[in-house]
């Protein structure tokens, strides 16, 4: 399909949030079927300061301080 958007997300409260979408401006074939899923959110702190990154559209990512990993360590 051609001339997708992203999905418009509306905060209803603390634990609901409306998704909703247009169809695609041209279908190339059968209507796409939507799939919506929710996940555990790994590294939760209602603390946390999230912000927008460039790299994640639509989404964002935890900013930790910098002491949060020491210098020359490995982690896996």
């Amino acid at each position: 399909p051609a001339g997708l958007r992203a999905p418009a997300l509306r905060p209803l409260n603390m634990t609901a949030m409306k998704v909703s979408w247009d169809a695609p401006a041209e279908l190339n074939g059968p209507p796409p079927l939507y799939h919506v899923e929710r996940t555990d959110v790994s590294l939760s702190d209602a603390q946390g300061q999230v912000i927008r990154g460039r790299r994640f559209t639509g989404s964002g990512y935890f900013r930790f301080p910098s002491s949060t990993l020491p210098v020359n360590t490995d982690f896996t």
